[in-house]
């Protein structure tokens, strides 16, 4: 009975003595994919970011051209310019009489476009201005 105890006990200690070399290769294929994984999230994150970007930075200088062309309460006369901010970035106005042929309202477009990395974009503000 001594010596199948000793068995036992000794089959026990050497169990518990520390990991396998097939679990440690195991642990580091499973972290390997983990880390993988997150760091090829990254960079769709950031063209992500740098997209959302751009269209605020667009929807900025587009409204603050219409309220500077509001805030002058007179008929819109067309123009453009550079905004440097974006890449390629143009800003251009414009003005167009009511279609519905009041002579006193006139509708005013503000057009933004830039580069995007692939393709062209643009946004457009309209609003109404009435000339007293």
């Amino acid at each position: 009975m001594g010596s199948q105890g000793a068995c036992c006990y000794n089959s026990f200690v050497r169990r518990r003595s520390g990991v396998t070399l097939v679990e440690v290769l195991i642990s580091v294929v499973i972290f390997s994919v983990g880390v993988v994984t997150v760091m090829g999230v990254f960079p769709m994150l950031f063209e992500l970011n740098r997209g959302s970007w751009q269209l605020a930075t667009a929807l900025a200088a587009g409204q603050e051209k219409m309220d500077e062309l509001l805030a002058g309460r007179k008929f819109v006369v067309s123009g453009q310019d550079a905004v440097t901010t974006l890449p390629s970035g143009r800003r251009s106005w414009s003005g167009q009489t009511d279609p519905m042929g009041n002579a006193r309202i006139q509708t005013v477009h503000v057009y933004v476009s830039w580069n995007d990395k692939w393709r062209q974009r643009s946004i457009v503000l309209t609003s109404a201005l009435t000339n007293p």
